[in-house]
């Protein structure tokens, strides 16, 4: 009985650290002095459903159970994240669970977004200008390109990573490459 008890406290903290990851990279400056993304409580939701995105996806399609393990838990992380977010910023309990149940789907529909475009149902560039800059075409988001090549370059670099090295948070992701906002 402890010992699968310990076994989820364990999954849970490794889900945690991966998050933590993504939150963390998701804040680096160049994202918003760089490329443009709106420095705004928005652009910071967006900036880090789209590393999130990345980190989930980068697991997906894996044999190991534990993979698909990490990526659920990581998702409880960033809806416990919200969670605490919104209370921090003063929103009230009534209005708590509406507010986490809008974020969920902004982060499903931005998820299948990128998906989708992944896959080749739509350009990856004008899921980012959608989703990311709030605009309708790349033509309104100079920086949408630079950041769809972050986007897979990201997914690339956590993809060669083995699951062993998720769970023992030795991931990291890639630093964007400034010279392509330019």
């Amino acid at each position: 009985m402890f010992s699968r008890w310990r076994q989820n406290r364990t999954r849970r903290e490794q889900a945690k650290r991966l998050y933590d990851r993504a939150v963390a990279a998701a804040r680096r400056p160049v994202f918003y002095d760089v490329f443009g993304v709106p420095d705004t409580v928005d652009g910071r939701f967006d900036a880090l459903i789209l590393h999130v995105f990345a980190l989930i996806h980068s697991l997906d399609g894996r044999d190991e159970p534990a993979a698909a393990e990490l990526q659920q838990r990581v998702q409880e992380c960033m809806v416990v994240d919200f969670d605490r977010s919104l209370r921090e910023a003063g929103v009230g309990d009534l209005s708590v669970g509406k507010k986490i149940k809008s974020m969920a789907q902004a982060f499903g529909g931005r998820f299948e977004g990128y998906r989708a475009a992944l896959i080749g149902d739509r350009d990856l560039a004008e899921a980012v200008a959608r989703n990311l800059f709030g605009v309708e075409t790349i033509d309104d988001a100079p920086h949408a390109k630079a950041m769809a090549d972050y986007l897979c370059q990201a997914i690339d670099h956590l993809a060669a990573e083995p699951v062993e090295r998720f769970e023992a948070d030795r991931i990291t992701f890639p630093s964007p490459r400034a010279e392509t906002a330019a």
